[in-house]
């Protein structure tokens, strides 16, 4: 957890000599003994990894144990004073802070850790089988931050979306179960998607992992389960691109967004510039490679390079590092993520090893068994990420 407890040593020396006083006075019985407090430090780099407590030997004093309990942004009121009784050990009140608030730098440093926690983990896969894709999908699913039933909480007007805080969860977690770096990608889809007669995103984003059989694996749950790409590529533009007219791109596992700081606010405004855009045309251009083995031949898909990739997108680390963990300005406004990604790099990085074992991340009612709890339902309309009315004039 982020904490910002700090012991005042002047209290400290105050209260050591007080005691030596109230020793000599009579007031505390001579043998009084010597106890060693703890004494909790603010980290001194990083994002969840506290420092060390060191010990103090105060006589007749124990500081009030101090726990990482609470959540971002709360405050621990200090233990009252108690009067001075003889005999008595007095404990003492310590002034504490509020827990620093997260920042863009300590969120990153955070998904940093998550990233070097997936290459230090004890056992690594080149891929998943069903049954790691099902755990995969379904501790996604019920993610206490990424899970739908969430987005009232984070999103609560609904024009963010956060399909791309789902596929950072996804990928995060699949790191934390051994899967490798390599063998995770993210796939967007780019354009005029829709379920009715009004054009509702611009973009939607996954996360894919390579299965054991070589193939890649779509981990979204706003469908039913993991699914081969070129099945959740079918299905998404069945739901909202019947025309075949938005374009696909697999990148990096750590791009989040297509670069979006300038939205067009109107079709007529549009230079082809912009990856977000639909005159956007990837033929062509060098690091905008085709795919194969597609749905259909309308389907128009692209393998994007890591250049490529840092120029049209936003990602969270590497020689990316450009998207912005706490919100997003458009357009001039801004888009507060309202800490979801900090509440998500937290619960992740917390997380103990055994939360990532298929075993543990499987709700099942034997070994083997179906799921004992059904999956939050998408709300209608829930595929992407930032209303397109709410961006365009």
């Amino acid at each position: 957890m982020f904490s910002g407890y700090y012991v005042n040593i002047e209290i400290y020396m105050e209260s050591h000599f007080l005691a030596v006083g109230l020793l000599c006075c009579g007031v505390l019985p001579a043998g009084s003994q010597t106890v060693v407090g703890p004494m909790p430090l603010a980290p001194a780099s990083g994002l969840f990894i506290p420092t060390p407590a060191a010990p103090l030997n105060i006589p007749s004093f124990q500081a009030p144990s101090m726990g990482l309990e609470g959540v971002l942004g709360s405050f621990r009121l200090p233990a009252p004073q108690a009067a001075l009784v003889p005999g008595r050990a007095v404990p003492m009140a310590l002034p504490v802070t509020a827990k620093p608030k997260a920042t863009d730098e300590t969120v990153r440093k955070g998904f940093q850790q998550i990233e070097e926690a997936g290459r230090q983990a004890s056992k690594h896969y080149t891929g998943f089988d069903a049954r790691q894709r099902e755990s995969l999908f379904r501790a996604v699913a019920d993610h206490k931050v990424a899970g739908l039933d969430q987005l009232d909480k984070y999103d609560p007007t609904g024009i963010i979306g956060f399909c791309f805080g789902r596929a950072m969860a996804a990928h995060l977690i699949a790191l934390r179960m051994g899967l490798t770096q390599d063998n995770i990608r993210k796939l967007f889809i780019v354009g005029d998607l829709r379920s009715g007669d009004k054009p509702e995103w611009r973009f939607h984003v996954t996360t894919l992992v390579r299965g054991i059989d070589g193939a890649w694996y779509a981990v979204d749950p706003v469908l039913p389960e993991a699914m081969e790409m070129s099945a959740w590529i079918a299905k998404v533009q069945d739901t909202w691109d019947k025309g075949r007219k938005s374009r696909l791109y697999v990148t990096p596992a750590d791009t989040v967004l297509p670069k979006l700081s300038v939205f067009p606010e109107t079709p007529e405004a549009e230079t082809g510039e912009l990856i977000i855009e639909l005159k956007f045309d990837p033929k062509g251009k060098k690091g905008f490679e085709a795919v194969e083995s597609l749905p259909d031949k309308k389907t128009m898909a692209f393998d994007v390079d890591a250049e490529r990739a840092a120029r049209y997108f936003d990602g969270a680390s590497g020689g990316q590092g450009t998207f912005g963990f706490m919100g997003i300005r458009i357009n001039g406004e801004w888009f507060d993520f309202n800490s979801y990604f900090a509440d998500l790099i937290e619960a992740v990085l917390s997380a103990p090893d055994g939360d990532f074992e298929p075993a543990a991340s499987l709700r099942t009612l034997g070994a083997g068994g179906a799921f004992s709890a059904p999956l939050p339902r998408p709300r209608p309309g829930d595929l992407g990420s930032f209303r397109v009315k709410a961006l365009q004039k």
